[in-house]
Order: C-alpha cells, then sequence, then structure tokens
C-alpha cells in the first residue's frame, strides 16, 4: 500500500541552510579572543541550552566567555551574535525550489527546528521565503527541543496531520529516531543527492534537482 503523504516537514540548520565550513567560525573565534578550538567546544556544549531558550543571546555568550576565563564587552556581544545569525540565513535555492513545488502539488510544508527565539524572530521578520512554509515551529519560542516528542507532535497539530502523513528531514540521527518513534516517515538529510533518492519511495512527484548550488555564503 502506497504511502501518502500530506505534509514534508524540514529541519532548518544543515538541510535548508548548508552548514558552514570550519573557515567561516573564524570571524566569531577573531572577536571572542579565545583560542579556536576551546571556544568552539564551548560554542557548541551550550547550544542546545540556548535552542531552548534557558539562555538568552547575552547570557549564551557571557557563559562561553566565563567558561574560558574572561568576559565579553557588550559590543563583543553584540558582533558575537550579528556574525552567529550570518552564518545561518541563506537556504540552499534547490531546496527552497523543492518546498514551492511540494506546497503548489498540494502538500502542506513546515519547519521544525532547534533555534534561539533571536534567531527565528529574524528570521519571521525579515525572510520572504519563510512564507512558502505552511507552519513553524522554533525550539526557542516553545521552550522545549528535538528530540523531545512533545515539539514533533506541535508541528503535526499546527499541519493537521497524522504522524503517518508526515515525512520528516533532519541531519541528525537522534532526531531522526525520535520522529520515526512516533510514527513520523523520516529521512536522515546527508546531501541533496542522498535525499533526491532517498524520497523516491514517497511517490511526491516532486522532483528535487541537485543542481550543486548547496555552497555556503558567506557574511559580509
Amino acid at each position: 500500500m502506497p504511502i501518502h503523504i500530506r505534509a514534508v516537514i524540514f529541519d532548518y540548520g544543515n538541510v535548508l541552510v548548508p552548514m558552514p565550513p570550519p573557515s567561516a567560525f573564524e570571524k566569531l573565534v577573531d572577536t571572542a579572543g579565545i583560542p579556536s578550538s576551546s571556544f568552539l567546544e564551548s560554542l557548541w556544549r551550550h547550544r542546545l541550552e540556548y535552542d531552548r531558550g534557558a539562555l538568552d543571546s547575552p547570557s549564551y555568550w557571557q557563559k562561553i566567555a566565563r567558561e574560558n576565563g574572561t568576559e565579553f564587552t557588550d559590543g563583543q556581544i553584540h558582533k558575537l551574535i550579528e556574525t552567529d545569525l550570518a552564518l545561518w540565513i541563506h537556504p540552499t535555492p534547490s531546496m527552497l525550489a523543492w518546498v514551492r513545488g511540494l506546497r503548489e502539488s498540494g502538500r502542506k510544508t513546515a519547519i521544525l527546528s532547534n533555534m534561539p527565539r533571536e534567531f527565528s524572530r529574524y528570521l519571521r521578520s525579515n525572510t520572504d521565503w519563510l512564507n512558502d512554509f505552511d507552519h513553524k515551529v522554533f525550539s526557542g519560542e516553545m521552550g522545549i527541543v528535538k528530540p523531545d516528542p512533545e515539539i514533533y507532535f506541535a508541528c503535526l497539530q499546527g499541519l493537521a496531520v497524522n504522524p503517518e502523513e508526515a515525512l520528516f528531514i533532519d541531519d541528525v540521527a537522534v532526531n531522526v529516531k525520535a520522529a520515526k518513534v512516533i510514527g513520523i516517515n523520516s529521512i536522515r538529510f546527508e546531501s541533496i543527492a542522498q535525499l533526491c533518492a532517498d524520497v523516491q519511495p514517497f511517490g511526491l512527484s516532486v522532483p528535487l534537482v541537485d543542481n550543486g548550488a548547496t555552497s555556503f555564503i558567506a557574511p559580509a
């Protein structure tokens, strides 16, 4: 019996938006004035707290600073916030084109992302392409992060679909596994070429085109 997909749910970072290369974080490192390895370890160690909204932006950056024996000025924090945001605001054109095609075919689309509320607030206010998604669920606004089942159910409820009617795409294995546990069809994203192949069994009838335009756009 064929799977009938009524909605496609996308993770944001490293799915809709390409993962920045290591070199893209150099501006953050320079602003922080902390050795790169120590700074990046702290940045990722506390990221889920930031995504959950347990830390606001100044608290997040000061926690990183204090963990490394220093304290950031207000000017440093402002620059770190701006630079960090700029790493994550350029979606891959072929992915957006696919999203639009899915909607034109009558399917619903959604973003389900672990994202600080300051980031989601910026996207909601400054990006027209966000309107290509019928529903948006951001962890910082809810105070819950993937892989908590509650955030998946909130997305399904907003789309008014059952778990088996949805397809979820995420690059993190534990997030994909959690979606599968509650009955959502799920694919772990590794590349657009891989996704092109892995969506075939779902009969979406809207081709995803791998045109190679997935390169990171460096912030000015």
